[in-house]
């Protein structure tokens, strides 16, 4: 025999749970029970019931529920997560390479800072690749494609964006230092290494002229030494080249502190505003004068010779008309013609004989200047032999 608490009556049978904790089906006796009644059953037919009907109804809503949660997070927890750089290495013999490191110093981000950069990463698998294993490999491409010569010098330098992260920069660069070391290939090419810390400072002013941190650091460097290098030429120089102008020796031994970099760079902005105001309104002005004469100074003789060819255009059309005039009679437009450029002197003679005696010659309308060597000679030569 067995006891249970009766938890749910139908017409023929009783659903009991046992001290165990199980839900059997037995069937009615002939003593009616009630909900929460113990009762003494023979188990003849044992049913396993995992959960009465309210429970499952509640296990249904909660798988449902399950189910729901499920689709939303599983893609957010699958997913792979955006990684950002942490700190940033900096490849500088020419070409200029800038890499993203994650929190373990894998490459997560690659960018170039010249032609010859972008040539080098070309079909290069980086993503994931170690720092240390990425910095030999791109220095054995720049070998074979011939931006890596023997005795050449190299400055890889490391950015910590978090002042946390500086500590693990520097065991970075000391890394990547000793994988170059005993790598076969770049030992045999004898180049010269060098590493140097950055603040995160740099970063920024460097991007502000289109270098990167290293070349810029050696910028402000050569600044202080009386050395005025403009920032676009040091974009295409070799660190070798950078080196042979600027002496780095000084900081390569004892890198300049963060406050003695914000020192400099603070500097170089306040020389920067002085020269802005010390430039007069006049200069600028002459400026845009010699701007302006750059482009138009050859434009006046090309209108001039214009001018001149279109002065003979007319000249030319009205000489068509004269010599189509000179054809006709005079007497068809007489308005056209000077009397007394196209009559001979013959015949102003004739109209002068033509008048009386008694007419005084000094009230004779003056002559024609252009007549005055010619007709006034004959007609006083007239008036005389009449006297």
């Amino acid at each position: 025999m067995q006891k249970g608490m009766v938890m749910e009556v139908s017409r023929r049978h009783y659903v009991v749970l046992t001290p165990e904790g199980r839900f059997i089906k037995v069937p009615k006796q002939d003593a009616a029970a009630e909900i929460g009644q113990e009762i003494t059953f023979e188990l003849e037919k044992q049913f396993f019931l995992p959960l009465n009907l309210p429970r499952k109804a509640i296990l249904a809503g909660g798988v449902a529920a399950m189910m729901v949660i499920m689709t939303i997070l599983l893609p957010l927890m699958w997913a792979p997560t955006q990684a950002h750089a942490e700190t940033y290495i900096y490849i500088d013999l020419n070409p200029s390479l800038e890499l993203g490191l994650d929190k373990k110093s894998r490459v997560v981000e690659v960018r170039a800072f010249n032609s010859t950069g972008e040539q080098l990463i070309q079909e290069l698998d980086w993503k994931g690749v170690p720092a240390k294993r990425l910095v030999v490999q791109l220095l054995n491409r720049a070998r074979q494609q011939g931006y890596l010569e023997p005795n050449e010098r190299i400055l890889v330098s490391q950015i910590a964006i978090e002042p946390k992260d500086a500590e693990v920069s520097r065991s970075t660069l000391s890394e990547i230092e000793e994988s170059i070391g005993t790598d076969t290939e770049l030992s045999q090419s004898k180049v010269d290494l060098y590493t140097l810390p950055l603040p995160d400072m740099l970063k920024a002013e460097a991007e502000k002229n289109d270098l990167s941190p290293s070349k810029y650091a050696v910028w402000l460097l050569a600044k202080r030494n009386g050395l005025d290098l403009p920032p676009e030429e040091l974009v295409g120089l070799s660190m070798t080249e950078l080196m042979e102008l600027v002496d780095l020796t000084p900081i390569l031994r004892n890198p300049p502190s963060k406050e003695e970099w914000e020192e400099w760079i603070q500097e170089e902005k306040e020389i920067e505003q002085e020269n802005e105001k010390d430039q007069s309104p006049s200069d600028k002005e002459d400026e845009k004068e010699e701007e302006q004469i750059d482009s138009p100074a050859d434009e006046p003789s090309d209108k001039d010779e214009q001018d001149v060819e279109e002065g003979q255009e007319p000249e030319e059309e009205e000489e068509t008309p004269k010599n189509d005039s000179s054809d006709e009679p005079a007497k068809e437009d007489p308005s056209k013609e000077n009397p007394a450029s196209t009559q001979p002197d013959s015949d102003e003679e004739e109209n002068e004989s033509d008048k009386p005696e008694s007419e005084d010659p000094s009230k004779d309308p003056p002559a024609d200047p252009e007549r005055e060597h010619g007709p006034s000679a004959h007609s006083n030569h007239e008036e005389l032999s009449l006297e």
